[in-house]
């Protein structure tokens, strides 16, 4: 048998015309269920209508459709029907809950997007349409339909987002005034809702070229910790949002910019008002089981409700210290709180201390799971803890799970990454891994990576580079050769050894490959950095207008002038959030400020066994500890402003305090 193998041009244009036929396919197909799901809401408010004539005589009826119309205008129609309807009818609470589930499946198209493509595939050479239809805003009449025309207006329903997004809004409202007489059961089937729209929302708006989301924390009046209370402000110094504004606070640009951000918030509303009349106590566990996996994939978000995390942790240390959930260990369950901890940044030693110690005395290869899940969870479990006897088997599992990887030429890169990483950010530096971390960066140098990759790599040399010259070479020849790890306080930079029966490690060679991979990966940042800047075409990209960042440069601006820059990268490939050289006559003084929002901390809190005294504590993560000291070995000074003592202070006092601050180092 002879393989027929077809020229490259031939093969080149089957596959674009390929991919092309699939794309348009795809999008026809999305349009249609769209289609089909909003008919399956107006068939069901019509039955509703029906069952409930005497409530809802007062209801305009509709012609039936015009045909010549194209799909984009049939479905803004029925959306049109479809908010009039959802504003003036009447119906009971399980209706209304039936309709929301009903306005939940939809998932909103790009108008803009689906015009385009209907003039580049109809109307290619009418150039009048193509103005016609370019803008999103434009207005469309429908034929003989004054009915429709009228709500339009009246509703300010003018396009396909519009409708939308007042479909969304007004059944979310009409859903909130019957929501007390909802039962536990309807709470989750919200919450489930809720959540998908959420997925679909950062989906979206986590595109290349587009400015990453970062975690929102919803401000909670009701604690005796400091809070990150701020006002959003667009670059105009303008408040963006008034007092009918969800009190959200944020760490990226505004969100009032993101596309269907107006149901986004609605939904937060939502969720926050469910969250809050949630009664724990008559909760069944199957129940706090389905609760805590909606917690855990909002966190993952980023969406934080300090108040409702806490809520949620409070009442899982009660059923501990009553044994409610010890007969039954739910290693599954573990994990789900693990993340809901680790992405909120709130810990609760009780729960934390419990799953470590049951952990420790199970065998989780008898659990249904991969050792590749057990892993990440541990990876993320070791950067809420502090490493010590008790929980060094976490560290222990990652460890040989890595060795296994590296040893099965396995395909689990970003696992060997993401381990290196965070034992540097935890101030674990192993002599037993690091030569084969290294043969293997270098036999994989070539790969190319995601920047967040990259970076993680270049951060891990740095910080075993400078642990080397800094620390290692002053140990004396008898103690080099019985080094097997390092573990250092990066507050006090401490060093703790422990002896190993390995061979000895030529430090100068091993801090020679280490610097010479690090150049390496500081280089492909460079790279990627420029590719990334020439494949945004014209696209500008604009400040990161942080609030209290930028407010801090702003004052720092008015005294010292073009000596300030903002968002400083230094040579080491470390962002700096403001940095200042103060001059002065014999001398000049490099000063980075560094201010750490709420992400910079875990809020840890232990609650007393026997009562309900809570206590509070805010510490720096091991990110932030891990920066600080890479910081700390640079020729500059460093200031921090910790975001909870920046926020005491009214505005009027902020300039003097961080002239306060600056005094010193001057």
């Amino acid at each position: 048998m002879f393989s027929f193998k077809p020229f490259p041009n031939f093969t080149r244009r089957i596959i674009t015309k390929t991919i092309r036929r699939t794309y348009s396919s795809s999008t026809k197909i999305s349009v249609q269920n769209e289609e089909k799901k909003i008919k399956n809401v107006l068939l069901y408010l019509e039955k509703c209508i029906l069952e409930e004539k005497g409530k809802n005589e007062h209801l305009l009826s509709f012609k039936t459709k015009n045909e010549q119309e194209d799909k984009v205008e049939q479905i803004r129609r029925n959306l049109l029907i479809t908010s009039y309807l959802l504003k003036n009818m009447q119906a009971n609470e399980q209706k209304w809950l039936s309709i929301f589930e009903l306005v939940s499946t939809l998932c909103p198209l790009d108008e803009q997007t689906l015009k385009k493509k209907s003039i580049k595939l109809k109307q290619k050479n009418d150039e009048k349409n193509k103005e016609q239809y370019a803008s999103v805003n434009h207005v469309t009449e429908f034929q003989n339909n004054k009915a429709i025309n009228k709500i339009s207006k009246e509703y300010n329903l003018l396009n396909l987002y519009s409708c939308y997004v007042f479909s969304f809004k007004t059944s979310i409202d009409r859903l909130l005034n019957y929501l007390p007489m909802y039962s536990i059961h309807n709470y989750i089937l919200i919450l489930k809702h809720c959540g998908n729209f959420l997925n679909f929302f950062f989906k979206i708006n986590n595109r290349k070229n587009f400015t990453k989301l970062n975690y929102i924390y919803i401000y909670s009046y009701n604690h005796n910790y400091m809070n990150n209370s701020i006002i959003l402000k667009n670059k105009n110094e303008i408040v963006v949002g008034g007092k009918d504004k969800l009190d959200i606070t944020y760490y990226y640009e505004e969100i009032y910019n993101l596309k269907y951000h107006e149901i986004f918030v609605y939904k937060i509303k939502l969720i926050s008002k469910i969250l809050n009349t949630i009664k724990y106590d008559l909760m069944e566990r199957d129940i706090f089981c389905q609760l805590a996996i909606f917690f855990y994939t909002k966190t993952k978000n980023g969406i934080i409700i300090e108040k409702n995390i806490l809520d949620l942790l409070y009442y899982y240390v009660e059923q501990l210290h009553k044994n409610s959930f010890i007969k039954h260990v739910d290693v599954q369950l573990f994990f789900k709180i693990i993340n809901i901890m680790y992405y909120s940044k709130i810990v609760s030693t009780n729960v934390l201390q419990h799953i470590i110690g049951t952990l420790k005395n199970i065998n989780l290869s008898f659990c249904q799971f991969c050792k590749k899940e057990i892993f990440q969870n541990y990876l993320k479990l070791l950067t809420l803890v502090n490493l010590n006897e008790h929980n060094f088997y976490i560290y222990n599992f990652c460890k040989y799970y890595i060795l296994n990887i590296i040893t099965r030429m396995s395909k689990h890169h970003s696992n060997i990454y993401n381990f290196f990483f965070v034992s540097s950010i935890i101030g674990m530096f192993d002599f037993s891994l690091i030569a084969l971390y290294i043969k293997f960066l270098r036999q994989n140098k070539k790969i190319n990576l995601k920047e967040s990759l990259t970076h993680k790599i270049y951060y891990t040399l740095l910080g075993w580079d400078i642990m080397l010259s800094g620390f290692i070479k002053n140990v004396n020849k008898i103690r080099e050769e019985a080094t097997g790890f390092v573990k250092i306080n990066f507050y006090t930079k401490h060093i703790y050894h422990t002896c190993s029966n390995s061979p000895s490690y030529d430090l100068l060679s091993l801090s020679h490959e280490i610097n010479h991979l690090k150049n390496i990966y500081k280089s492909q940042i460079y790279i990627q950095k420029y590719e990334r800047k020439n494949n945004r075409k014209t696209k500008k990209v604009s400040t990161n207008y942080y609030l209290n960042q930028y407010s801090i440069y702003q004052i720092l601006k008015k005294h010292f002038n073009d000596n300030v820059t903002y968002e400083h990268i230094t040579d080491q490939k470390i962002l700096l959030d403001i940095f200042l050289k103060i001059r002065k006559k014999n001398y000049c003084k490099n000063v980075a400020v560094e201010f750490n929002g709420r992400t910079h901390y875990n809020l840890l809190v232990q609650k007393e066994v026997g009562n309900n005294n809570v206590h509070y504590t805010m510490i720096e993560n091991y990110n932030t500890k891990y920066k600080k000291w890479l910081i700390s070995n640079l020729p500059f000074s460093a200031i921090y402003i910790p975001y909870y003592e920046w926020n005491n202070f009214p505005q009027a006092q902020r300039e003097k305090y961080l002239m306060q601050v600056l005094h010193f180092e001057k």
